[in-house]
Protein backbone atom coordinates (compact mmCIF):
# COMPACT_ATOMS: atom_id res chain seq x y z
CA UNK A 1 0.00 0.00 0.00
CA UNK A 2 1.19 3.40 -1.01
CA UNK A 3 1.58 5.71 2.02
CA UNK A 4 -0.53 8.84 2.25
CA UNK A 5 1.66 11.83 2.02
CA UNK A 6 0.61 15.28 3.59
CA UNK A 7 1.31 18.14 1.23
CA UNK A 8 3.36 21.08 2.45
CA UNK A 9 1.34 23.38 0.24
CA UNK A 10 -2.28 23.43 -1.11
CA UNK A 11 -1.98 25.57 -4.14
CA UNK A 12 0.79 26.37 -6.92
CA UNK A 13 1.61 29.24 -8.53
CA UNK A 14 4.11 29.65 -11.97
CA UNK A 15 5.00 33.07 -12.64
CA UNK A 16 6.47 34.24 -15.88
CA UNK A 17 7.85 37.57 -15.91
CA UNK A 18 8.68 40.51 -18.13
CA UNK A 19 11.14 43.59 -18.32
CA UNK A 20 8.55 44.96 -20.98
CA UNK A 21 9.10 49.12 -20.67
CA UNK A 22 5.30 49.43 -21.67
CA UNK A 23 2.16 47.16 -21.01
CA UNK A 24 2.32 44.38 -23.05
CA UNK A 25 0.05 41.91 -23.05
CA UNK A 26 0.25 38.17 -24.87
CA UNK A 27 3.96 36.62 -25.77
CA UNK A 28 7.11 37.89 -23.84
CA UNK A 29 4.64 39.56 -20.92
CA UNK A 30 3.64 38.70 -17.38
CA UNK A 31 1.80 35.60 -17.67
CA UNK A 32 1.27 33.33 -14.31
CA UNK A 33 -0.95 30.28 -13.79
CA UNK A 34 -2.42 28.76 -10.56
CA UNK A 35 -2.22 24.63 -10.53
CA UNK A 36 -5.99 23.68 -11.80
CA UNK A 37 -6.92 27.34 -13.17
CA UNK A 38 -6.69 29.14 -16.43
CA UNK A 39 -3.80 30.87 -16.74
CA UNK A 40 -3.60 35.10 -16.12
CA UNK A 41 -1.66 37.64 -18.76
CA UNK A 42 -1.23 40.50 -16.88
CA UNK A 43 -0.27 43.44 -18.74
CA UNK A 44 2.05 45.69 -16.33
CA UNK A 45 4.30 44.56 -13.28
CA UNK A 46 2.81 46.91 -11.26
CA UNK A 47 -0.80 45.26 -11.78
CA UNK A 48 1.43 41.52 -10.84
CA UNK A 49 2.42 42.29 -7.94
CA UNK A 50 -1.03 43.93 -7.13
CA UNK A 51 -2.85 41.10 -8.23
CA UNK A 52 -0.13 38.63 -6.34
CA UNK A 53 -0.46 40.77 -2.85
CA UNK A 54 -4.61 39.74 -3.04
CA UNK A 55 -3.19 36.12 -3.47
CA UNK A 56 -1.47 36.26 -1.09
CA UNK A 57 -3.44 38.06 1.60
CA UNK A 58 -6.27 35.72 0.29
CA UNK A 59 -4.10 32.34 1.30
CA UNK A 60 -2.94 34.07 4.85
CA UNK A 61 -6.88 35.24 5.88
CA UNK A 62 -7.78 30.95 5.20
CA UNK A 63 -5.04 29.26 5.99
CA UNK A 64 -3.64 28.31 2.43
CA UNK A 65 -0.37 27.41 1.81
CA UNK A 66 1.24 29.16 -1.13
CA UNK A 67 4.01 27.99 -3.00
CA UNK A 68 4.97 30.60 -5.76
CA UNK A 69 7.49 30.42 -8.25
CA UNK A 70 9.35 33.15 -10.52
CA UNK A 71 11.16 33.09 -14.11
CA UNK A 72 14.47 34.99 -12.72
CA UNK A 73 17.38 34.96 -10.35
CA UNK A 74 16.70 35.52 -6.73
CA UNK A 75 20.68 36.72 -6.70
CA UNK A 76 24.42 37.06 -8.00
CA UNK A 77 27.69 34.93 -8.18
CA UNK A 78 29.14 35.08 -4.90
CA UNK A 79 31.13 38.27 -3.90
CA UNK A 80 28.97 40.37 -6.68
CA UNK A 81 26.51 41.59 -3.68
CA UNK A 82 29.58 42.92 -1.53
CA UNK A 83 31.02 44.72 -4.28
CA UNK A 84 27.70 46.41 -4.96
CA UNK A 85 26.26 47.00 -1.65
CA UNK A 86 29.15 46.26 1.11
CA UNK A 87 27.20 42.80 2.07
CA UNK A 88 27.31 39.26 0.53
CA UNK A 89 23.47 38.41 1.82
CA UNK A 90 20.70 38.37 -0.71
CA UNK A 91 18.46 40.38 1.66
CA UNK A 92 20.74 43.44 1.35
CA UNK A 93 21.25 42.99 -2.65
CA UNK A 94 17.12 43.19 -2.58
CA UNK A 95 17.14 46.15 -0.62
CA UNK A 96 19.36 47.72 -2.73
CA UNK A 97 17.54 47.04 -6.10
CA UNK A 98 13.93 47.94 -4.18
CA UNK A 99 16.13 51.58 -3.19
CA UNK A 100 17.55 52.00 -7.05
CA UNK A 101 15.11 50.81 -9.53
CA UNK A 102 11.92 53.04 -10.29
CA UNK A 103 9.20 50.93 -12.09
CA UNK A 104 6.31 52.54 -12.66
CA UNK A 105 2.73 51.71 -13.28
CA UNK A 106 2.96 51.60 -16.96
CA UNK A 107 6.43 49.50 -17.19
CA UNK A 108 8.36 52.67 -17.53
CA UNK A 109 11.68 51.46 -15.95
CA UNK A 110 15.54 52.49 -15.11
CA UNK A 111 16.96 48.90 -15.05
CA UNK A 112 19.58 49.80 -17.55
CA UNK A 113 20.93 52.83 -15.70
CA UNK A 114 20.61 51.16 -12.33
CA UNK A 115 22.78 48.25 -14.10
CA UNK A 116 25.32 50.86 -14.93
CA UNK A 117 25.71 51.84 -11.49
CA UNK A 118 26.43 48.38 -10.14
CA UNK A 119 29.59 47.66 -12.65
CA UNK A 120 30.55 51.44 -11.35
CA UNK A 121 30.08 49.75 -7.81
CA UNK A 122 31.97 46.62 -8.80
CA UNK A 123 34.55 49.03 -9.97
CA UNK A 124 34.88 48.30 -13.89
CA UNK A 125 34.40 50.64 -16.36
CA UNK A 126 31.90 47.76 -17.83
CA UNK A 127 30.94 44.92 -17.31
CA UNK A 128 30.06 42.53 -15.53
CA UNK A 129 26.58 43.40 -16.49
CA UNK A 130 26.13 43.95 -20.29
CA UNK A 131 23.62 44.39 -22.58
CA UNK A 132 21.30 46.87 -23.93
CA UNK A 133 19.18 48.21 -27.49
CA UNK A 134 20.82 49.12 -29.47
CA UNK A 135 19.86 53.18 -30.10
CA UNK A 136 20.54 53.52 -26.38
CA UNK A 137 23.83 54.40 -24.27
CA UNK A 138 23.86 54.26 -20.90
CA UNK A 139 27.51 55.34 -18.48
CA UNK A 140 29.35 52.17 -17.63
CA UNK A 141 27.53 49.42 -19.51
CA UNK A 142 28.26 48.37 -23.07
CA UNK A 143 26.18 46.43 -25.17
CA UNK A 144 28.17 43.34 -25.83
CA UNK A 145 30.00 40.97 -23.29
CA UNK A 146 33.38 42.60 -22.15
CA UNK A 147 36.23 40.15 -22.87
CA UNK A 148 38.80 41.83 -20.21
CA UNK A 149 36.47 40.72 -16.75
CA UNK A 150 39.13 39.96 -14.18
CA UNK A 151 39.00 35.80 -13.72
CA UNK A 152 37.43 36.61 -10.16
CA UNK A 153 34.20 37.98 -11.70
CA UNK A 154 32.34 34.48 -12.29
CA UNK A 155 30.10 34.99 -15.05
CA UNK A 156 27.25 32.22 -13.44
CA UNK A 157 25.92 31.15 -9.85
CA UNK A 158 26.67 27.92 -9.06
CA UNK A 159 23.13 26.39 -10.12
CA UNK A 160 24.21 27.91 -13.29
CA UNK A 161 27.06 25.65 -14.11
CA UNK A 162 24.40 22.49 -13.55
CA UNK A 163 21.62 23.78 -15.17
CA UNK A 164 21.59 22.89 -19.48
CA UNK A 165 21.43 26.18 -21.52
CA UNK A 166 21.74 28.40 -18.98
CA UNK A 167 22.35 32.28 -19.55
CA UNK A 168 24.72 34.70 -17.29
CA UNK A 169 22.77 37.04 -14.65
CA UNK A 170 24.45 39.84 -16.11
CA UNK A 171 23.25 39.63 -19.68
CA UNK A 172 20.43 42.14 -20.37
CA UNK A 173 18.98 42.26 -23.44
CA UNK A 174 18.72 40.09 -26.64
CA UNK A 175 17.74 36.37 -26.76
CA UNK A 176 17.70 34.33 -23.97
CA UNK A 177 18.88 37.10 -21.23
CA UNK A 178 17.26 37.03 -17.82
CA UNK A 179 19.23 39.57 -16.46
CA UNK A 180 16.72 42.78 -16.93
CA UNK A 181 13.84 40.56 -15.13
CA UNK A 182 15.95 39.53 -12.58
CA UNK A 183 16.88 43.31 -11.45
CA UNK A 184 13.09 43.99 -11.58
CA UNK A 185 11.91 41.01 -10.01
CA UNK A 186 14.15 41.21 -6.81
CA UNK A 187 13.22 44.36 -6.32
CA UNK A 188 9.57 43.66 -7.05
CA UNK A 189 10.16 40.54 -4.13
CA UNK A 190 11.37 43.19 -2.30
CA UNK A 191 8.43 44.91 -2.10
CA UNK A 192 6.46 41.85 -0.91
CA UNK A 193 8.99 40.74 2.17
CA UNK A 194 8.63 44.38 3.43
CA UNK A 195 4.98 44.63 3.68
CA UNK A 196 3.64 45.43 7.09
CA UNK A 197 0.69 43.37 6.19
CA UNK A 198 1.87 40.42 4.32
CA UNK A 199 6.09 40.55 4.46
CA UNK A 200 5.97 38.30 7.86
CA UNK A 201 4.16 35.30 5.94
CA UNK A 202 6.81 34.83 3.63
CA UNK A 203 9.62 32.73 3.33
CA UNK A 204 11.81 32.94 0.56
CA UNK A 205 13.65 29.77 -0.52
CA UNK A 206 16.21 28.37 -0.40
CA UNK A 207 17.79 31.80 1.58
CA UNK A 208 15.57 31.12 4.50
CA UNK A 209 14.67 27.68 4.79
CA UNK A 210 18.09 26.79 4.61
CA UNK A 211 17.25 23.98 2.49
CA UNK A 212 15.86 22.37 5.82
CA UNK A 213 12.44 21.70 4.89
CA UNK A 214 11.26 24.49 7.27
CA UNK A 215 8.23 25.83 5.26
CA UNK A 216 5.91 26.40 7.69
CA UNK A 217 5.16 30.19 6.75
CA UNK A 218 2.08 30.25 4.47
CA UNK A 219 4.01 31.59 1.24
CA UNK A 220 7.32 30.14 -0.23
CA UNK A 221 8.76 32.12 -2.94
CA UNK A 222 11.14 29.98 -5.16
CA UNK A 223 13.43 30.48 -8.54
CA UNK A 224 12.42 28.37 -11.52
CA UNK A 225 13.61 27.81 -14.92
CA UNK A 226 10.58 26.57 -17.09
CA UNK A 227 12.62 25.12 -20.01
CA UNK A 228 14.14 22.56 -17.36
CA UNK A 229 10.31 21.69 -17.22
CA UNK A 230 8.75 19.32 -19.68
CA UNK A 231 6.01 21.87 -21.07
CA UNK A 232 2.38 20.74 -22.33
CA UNK A 233 2.33 22.86 -25.61
CA UNK A 234 -0.99 21.78 -26.24
CA UNK A 235 -2.04 23.32 -22.85
CA UNK A 236 -1.54 26.99 -24.64
CA UNK A 237 -0.93 28.52 -28.13
CA UNK A 238 1.34 30.84 -26.46
CA UNK A 239 4.55 29.31 -24.79
CA UNK A 240 4.75 31.88 -22.12
CA UNK A 241 1.66 30.91 -21.24
CA UNK A 242 2.41 27.11 -21.56
CA UNK A 243 5.26 26.72 -19.51
CA UNK A 244 3.75 28.36 -16.15
CA UNK A 245 1.05 25.68 -16.37
CA UNK A 246 3.32 22.94 -16.90
CA UNK A 247 5.37 24.49 -14.01
CA UNK A 248 2.62 24.79 -11.89
CA UNK A 249 1.06 21.52 -12.69
CA UNK A 250 4.73 20.00 -12.09
CA UNK A 251 4.31 21.64 -8.10
CA UNK A 252 1.50 19.77 -7.68
CA UNK A 253 2.44 16.38 -9.05
CA UNK A 254 5.83 16.63 -6.95
CA UNK A 255 4.00 17.75 -3.79
CA UNK A 256 1.46 14.77 -4.10
CA UNK A 257 4.22 12.30 -4.34
CA UNK A 258 6.50 13.52 -1.64
CA UNK A 259 9.30 14.30 -4.42
CA UNK A 260 8.99 18.46 -3.56
CA UNK A 261 10.40 17.71 -0.53
CA UNK A 262 13.06 16.15 -1.96
CA UNK A 263 13.65 18.91 -4.08
CA UNK A 264 13.29 21.59 -1.82
CA UNK A 265 15.74 20.28 0.59
CA UNK A 266 19.44 18.48 -0.90
CA UNK A 267 21.49 18.60 -3.80
CA UNK A 268 24.78 16.87 -2.46
CA UNK A 269 26.32 20.44 -2.29
CA UNK A 270 29.63 20.93 -0.22
CA UNK A 271 29.04 22.60 3.18
CA UNK A 272 30.72 25.69 1.21
CA UNK A 273 28.53 25.58 -1.72
CA UNK A 274 25.43 24.93 0.47
CA UNK A 275 26.59 28.45 2.84
CA UNK A 276 26.97 30.17 -0.61
CA UNK A 277 23.59 29.36 -1.93
CA UNK A 278 21.33 29.91 0.93
CA UNK A 279 23.42 33.14 1.72
CA UNK A 280 23.83 34.82 -1.45
CA UNK A 281 23.54 32.72 -4.85
CA UNK A 282 19.92 31.10 -4.67
CA UNK A 283 19.22 28.04 -6.21
CA UNK A 284 16.50 26.89 -9.34
CA UNK A 285 13.79 24.84 -7.84
CA UNK A 286 14.23 21.35 -9.70
CA UNK A 287 17.98 21.37 -10.31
Amino acid sequence: MIPCLMPLFTHYIAVDWSAANAPTMGKDSIWAAESGHAPSNIPTRFEAMQTLRARISQAIAHDERLLIGFDFAFGYPAGISQAICGDNHWRSLWAYLAQHVTNGPQNINNRFEVAGKMNRAIGLSEGPFWGHPWQHSYDNLGPKRPVDLPPSTAQHRIVETRTKGAKSIFQLAYNGAVGSQSILGMAALHGLISDPDIGSHIAVWPFETKLSGDFSKSVTLVEIYPSSHVVDTDAHDILDAAQVISVARDFANWDKTGALLDKLSAFGLSDMERDIVTRTEGWILGQ
